[in-house]
């Protein structure tokens, strides 16, 4: 089993996931939703999915390097979900489909977030 850790805030559950040597991707959960946060590499985040009952409604890219944005491109193949990302950024990100800017409102199921 993939070690995390683990935040409650509400109704959501936040997952923090170690990859590689120093980076985390971050799971926000609500119901049997996550939306997958800089999934640099996906093993692990597919087997917390897995063991949790979640599937993966969406991809949020905070930038473009490729520690955070690695699993894009093989997570659409198989959760087939949105990415979203900085949209000065779009050509360096994978597989980006919504392009966001400074002050957007995000609504990701019941989540709303500002960009």
């Amino acid at each position: 089993m993939t070690s995390f850790f683990e935040y409650k805030h509400g109704s959501y559950r936040v997952l923090q996931v170690p990859i590689l040597d120093d980076n985390y991707v971050y799971i926000i959960c609500y119901e049997d939703q996550a939306i997958v946060v800089d999934p640099g590499r996906i093993d692990a985040v597919n087997k917390i999915l897995q063991s949790e009952g979640l599937k993966a409604s969406a991809i949020i890219n905070t930038h473009h390097h490729w520690d955070h944005t690695d699993g894009n491109i093989e997570f659409v193949q198989q959760w087939n979900c949105p990415i979203y990302g900085f949209s000065q950024d779009a050509q360096r990100i994978p597989g980006i489909t919504h392009k966001v800017q400074e002050a957007d409102i995000l609504s990701l199921g019941p989540l709303k977030a500002k960009v």
